[in-house]
């Protein structure tokens, strides 16, 4: 994907936007912690800039799939459940720089509603630290790569499930 521009939000006063002409490298100090929606479209453009000092990620699409699995995971559905801000993602081309930055203060808001159900729900709160998110990187290198198969066992295992599904099907 290309970066057109990025957003910041550290939970006080404004956001930032930065146009992609305009990015330049960040130097860390100290260990920070970054809030995406997404990793897998983000972590990339991120990996560019930031520089130095520890980068914890976390990602608030997989945090929500987690605790409500059978609802939509989209920034713009929890954007309207948990933010503070009034609906944004109607502006990605009327206004993109508005847009950026509601992303940004939309993500934060999300973040901060789904660390306090995480935390009323140790139990998908375990899953998501010790079994989802760790999955990140085999995702996206199964994205940019692909992943190995044999192809003999995908072909035997179509075949049986086609089959249960027609038994289901006559049932």
């Amino acid at each position: 994907s290309i970066l057109e521009r990025y957003s910041l939000y550290t939970g006080k006063g404004q956001p930032w936007v930065i146009e992609a002409r305009n990015v330049q490298e960040l130097g860390l100090i100290d260990a920070v912690t970054v809030v995406m929606h997404n990793i897998e479209a983000d972590i990339v453009h991120l990996q560019r800039f930031l520089r130095g000092g520890a980068i914890k990620t976390e990602d608030t699409m997989l945090m929500h799939a987690v605790l409500w699995s059978d609802l939509p995971h989209s920034l713009e559905f929890l954007g309207s459940v948990f933010a503070t801000v009034n609906r944004w993602k109607h502006l990605f081309h009327r206004n993109p720089k508005v847009y950026s930055g509601g992303d940004a203060v939309g993500t934060w808001d999300v973040y901060l509603a789904l660390v306090r159900e995480m935390q009323a729900d140790p139990q998908s709160a375990w899953i998501y630290r010790n079994s989802v998110f760790p999955l990140t990187p085999v995702i996206m290198e199964a994205e940019s790569v692909g992943l190995r198969l044999d192809q003999g066992h995908v072909q035997s295992a179509l075949a049986h499930h086609k089959a249960l599904q027609r038994e289901v099907e006559l049932e």
